[in-house]
């Protein structure tokens, strides 16, 4: 980051959704730049600890 003079932090995270925890450029991007929240019925989001609101529900249901 340091080489090209961006500070945003958020790139850094969703580089590290990549690598450790499997998730895809788009979901990982979407996770960094949500600020913890989340409407999505894609499950991937638990992974990382994000409130999934949809997911949630789906989940309460047995989808």
């Amino acid at each position: 980051m340091a080489i090209c003079g961006i500070e945003d932090e958020r790139i850094l995270k969703a580089a590290i959704y990549i690598r450790d925890h499997g998730l895809s450029v788009f979901d990982a991007f979407h996770a960094a730049y949500c600020a913890g929240k989340i409407i999505s019925s894609d499950l991937v989001y638990d992974k990382v600890g994000i409130g999934n609101q949809i997911g949630r529900g789906l989940k309460e249901i047995g989808r």
